[in-house]
């Protein structure tokens, strides 16, 4: 059976599925957390919901040193869990946001480098269990290496007729940096830019794609930062807060939003739920809140860019700028209406007292 396959509907970093309604009372008492005999497991009648801890392991060693981790995974069920750890290894996908997951080839040594304090063992209903990752590559060992930690049952459930079993298993993405003289650490910006040149209201919605052209991941840091004229950080929108990794030779998009506005379009919900239109696109809708009424923009912005890395060396900068307009056209057009109205109307009465004047 392709162990990726139960993956399907894979998150970045973990799945978690609810369990099915099934009386507690039901079940055995608690276990000892142990390996057992996956031949003699009882079948589980729930599917499976565990949270696992970190989302993603950030490792660095040097050829021939070995490095030892810490992960953790609670069982949500309510019952208790028969686990193991298999290996997978990932690759990024075309916007660098999402990990490829991929099955090991015979020629993936590198996964006989990973061991754990164990590789099977069972978790009680709402607890915690601790699990020792080590990684020890040879002396020969170099560059970037990157493995799933994926938590699957041993044993999966078998659906009875006219029901459908939902399966999934959590993972941790592992990425090692076994350090090298060769490495080359190298990003270069490919696009900094906003979704449009012309708004209304905000929001701004700004992409960053960044390429490794370098042979090992690395994690950027930076702003944004907008301008008005002589009107200097306006606003300053971070990039890249969760750390996360380009891996080499692929690129990556950072998403980036500046809507402190007034007023400012938002997602419509109700009840807590998001609203979508036929289509089945989310509806937005404008969002006054009087309090903000400050943050009225209008005119022509800029937004700067600054990010940097490490080379290993030193920090390397890269700058960008991009301009747009924000022009809230109904708002002055109104405003506008009313100015003319207003004036009419003083216009219409000093006329009217005139003529009172000329009869007297």
């Amino acid at each position: 059976m392709n162990k990726l396959a139960v993956l399907l509907g894979y998150s970045i970093c973990c799945l978690t599925l609810l369990p099915s309604m099934l009386d507690a009372q039901e079940l055995d008492a608690p276990l000892e957390t142990s390996a057992v005999n996956s031949t003699t497991l009882p079948e589980p009648e729930w599917n499976l919901d565990l949270t696992v801890s970190p989302v993603a392991l950030n490792l660095s060693t040097k050829p021939g040193e070995s490095i030892t981790t810490e992960v953790k995974v609670q069982n949500n069920s309510i019952g208790p869990e028969y686990l193991q750890i298999d290996l997978a290894k990932f690759q990024a996908d075309e916007t660098g946001t999402r990990p490829t997951l991929l099955e090991l080839e015979p020629g993936d040594t590198f996964a006989d480098w990973v061991s754990f304090s164990e590789k099977e063992f069972i978790v009680n209903a709402g607890e915690w269990k601790k699990i020792q990752v080590t990684f020890a590559p040879p002396a020969d060992a170099a560059l970037g290496y990157y493995l799933t930690l994926i938590f699957n049952r041993q044993t999966t459930v078998t659906p009875g007729s006219r029901e459908t079993v939902i399966t999934g298993a959590p993972a941790i993405l592992m990425l090692v940096d076994v350090e090298s003289p060769n490495a080359k650490r190298e990003l270069q910006l490919v696009e900094f830019e906003a979704d449009r040149s012309f708004y209304e209201y905000l929001p701004v919605e700004f992409t960053v794609r960044v390429r490794n052209t370098g042979n090992i991941h690395i994690i950027p840091t930076g702003d944004i930062f907008i301008d008005r004229g002589q009107q200097h950080d306006i606003a300053i929108l971070s990039i890249n807060e969760g750390a996360s990794n380009i891996l080499a030779e692929s690129e990556r998009d950072y998403q980036v939003s500046w809507e402190e506005g007034f007023p400012v379009w938002q997602v419509k919900t109700a009840d807590g739920e998001i609203v979508f239109d036929d289509a089945g696109n989310a509806v937005q809708e404008l969002k006054w809140d009087f309090s903000q009424a400050n943050r009225l923009r209008i005119g022509k912005y800029t937004a700067h860019l600054l990010m940097v890395y490490d080379n290993g060396e030193r920090d390397v900068p890269i700058e960008a700028a991009v301009s747009f307009w924000v022009i809230p056209w109904r708002l002055i057009l109104l405003g506008i209406v009313n100015l003319v109205i207003v004036i009419g109307f003083f216009f219409l009465l000093g006329y009217v007292v005139k003529l009172k004047k000329q009869k007297r």
